[in-house]
């Protein structure tokens, strides 16, 4: 079949280069060359359109042979319109995977970074924890710390009161029943009821204090006032209270310091509660002082160092007492404390006196604060602007 199909070819190539060939010498006869110019186009198509053919009908022939043996390996060059859906179909679905698979590794990495946060967001939770359970631990803490203060408070109260009130009992007594009956004992046991006396109304304004200052209703009657002979008649006050305790007394005058004492040493501020501040510190110092020792009280003056335009009053109480642990400095101006590191029994109080002192400085703009080694004394200080403080 090939064969004749080839020998056709041959027989149509031959009689088209014949009548070629004719047409070329019979235009150069006629001169007709127009003519022989469209018949040589038609003839040279019919030889390519015949070249095609043979290679379509050799492909076909090719392919019948081979599929009757079961080993065709060769591919048409057009493909049907069903070939054609499906490869279109394979082109859709491997673009659609190509694209679901950036989907899917966009998802992943978003995924992945929620993951990252959510772990980043669980450590600072577990730190959030770990901090809320110190702070809880400390104020649990401190709770029962001043749980323990206010029943040490109630208890040294009822010791302060039973203490005085007894005594005051045991004295009037004595002179009720003439056992004192000469004017010096009757004198000395007055002096000693008075003197119990002065502890129960401290002991009251203490509280009647600590009232006022947790309500919030401590009022100040500010008026001006010479700090100079302010320290100074606080002196002369307690000054027999202080020999009393077998103490001596001492007041240091700004004198001594006159490049740094002022024109005008006014201060602003309520006379009964600054009486009070020192009332408070001199009664710390006499309780910690062992008889014969001395007790200083005065005032001097000092640049602010956040104004060096302006000067402060500077009160202080000092004694050479036993002085304070240094652990306990810190918590000497809190409410209800007693130091661990002192006898009780030698040094009782209510633990409310330099909290008080503390609570009205503050509301006069002031500062206070303790300086002090064991054995060595101790030395309170308070400071006052001299100006009206905004109150």
């Amino acid at each position: 079949m090939i064969e004749a199909i080839t020998a056709s070819q041959f027989v149509f190539g031959a009689i088209a280069i014949t009548a070629l060939v004719i047409l070329g010498i019979w235009s150069i006869w006629t001169g007709y060359y127009w003519l022989t110019a469209f018949m040589a186009g038609i003839l040279i198509t019919g030889l390519f359109f015949t070249r095609i053919l043979y290679n379509l009908a050799r492909h076909l022939y090719t392919g019948v042979i081979e599929s009757s043996k079961g080993t065709l390996a060769f591919s048409f060059p057009y493909k049907s319109h069903a070939q054609q859906k499906s490869a279109r179909l394979r082109q859709v679905t491997a673009a659609h995977n190509s694209s679901s698979s950036r989907q899917d590794a966009k998802k992943i990495q978003a995924l992945e970074t929620m993951l990252k946060e959510h772990d980043l967001l669980n450590e600072h939770l577990q730190d959030i924890n770990s901090q809320l359970e110190m702070v809880v631990t400390e104020r649990t803490a401190a709770l029962e710390r001043s749980h323990a203060a206010r029943r040490n408070l109630i208890a040294n109260i009822s010791h302060d009161l039973r203490t005085p009130i007894t005594l005051i009992q045991g004295y009037t007594e004595t002179l009720l029943d003439g056992i004192a009956s000469t004017p010096e004992d009757q004198l000395k046991y007055l002096n000693l009821i008075h003197a119990r006396v002065l502890r129960l109304n401290r002991l009251i304004q203490e509280l009647f204090d600590l009232n006022q200052l947790e309500s919030g209703q401590l009022s100040l009657r500010i008026q001006p006032i010479s700090a100079t002979s302010l320290a100074k008649s606080i002196y002369e006050k307690y000054e027999t209270d202080t020999q009393n305790a077998n103490l001596s007394v001492k007041f240091i005058s700004p004198d001594s310091e006159p490049q740094l004492y002022p024109k005008d040493d006014t201060i602003y501020a309520d006379p009964d509660r600054i009486e009070r501040v020192f009332s408070n510190l001199l009664t710390n110092s006499i309780r910690h002082t062992m008889p014969g020792g001395t007790i200083y009280i005065g005032v001097r003056f000092r640049r602010l160092p956040d104004a060096p335009e302006k000067t402060a009053a500077l009160f202080f109480v000092q004694d050479t007492g036993d002085g304070i642990a240094e652990e306990d400095l810190p918590f000497v101006f809190n409410r209800y404390y007693q130091s661990p590191h002192r006898d009780s029994s030698k040094h009782s109080g209510s633990g409310l006196g330099l909290a008080i002192a503390k609570e009205i400085v503050t509301a006069h703009n002031g500062q206070i604060w303790v300086e002090s080694q064991l054995h060595q004394g101790t030395t309170f200080t308070f400071s006052l602007p001299l100006a009206a403080p905004s109150i």
